[in-house]
């Protein structure tokens, strides 16, 4: 089975249409317009990424591990992709050799992953070199799987 399914156009419309109503998503370059998430009405927290390239293995690693532990085996969760392709992820599937088809570092466009539900939301910013975590849930799963990317707190609720 593969754990990275091209979402059809329709859930590709789906998908990006709930994330921007829920999160009045605005895309911008200009620090004076950050963030790009508007309203959050969920816990949320904001760290700055810190580390170089070396450590995008670890984001890797705990990221997987943290959605593991959020979703059931049998669960696909959206992996989006701003402005591409987008796709269905299950993070129990093995990944064999081929490369994340969406990392979870953002190396020049932001990367997004949720649940069907939109229960938690993992939020990648390019250009803050940023990652935030809504949802208590999330956030505290992340506190025990903490990559060593994560650097100081930019913003909480």
């Amino acid at each position: 089975m593969n754990n990275w399914i091209k979402l059809t156009d329709k859930e590709y419309d789906y998908a990006w249409d709930l994330f921007e109503k829920r999160y009045k998503f605005k895309p911008s370059i200009s620090s004076t317009d950050w963030p790009s998430i508007l309203v959050v009405d969920d816990q949320f927290i904001t760290y700055e990424l810190s580390g170089t390239w070396d450590t995008t293995d670890d984001l890797e690693e705990k990221c997987n591990k943290v959605f593991k532990e959020l979703t059931t085996e049998d669960e696909y969760i959206y992996a989006l992709d701003w402005q591409h392709e987008c796709y269905w992820y299950n993070p129990h599937l093995p990944h064999g050799s081929k490369e994340w088809t969406i990392p979870f570092y953002p190396d020049g466009d932001y990367y997004i992953f949720f649940p069907m539900d939109l229960s938690w939301c993992y939020f990648s910013h390019p250009w803050e070199k940023s990652v935030t975590l809504i949802n208590e849930d999330l956030i505290k799963t992340f506190e025990r799987h903490k990559p060593s990317i994560f650097g100081r707190l930019i913003r909480r609720s």
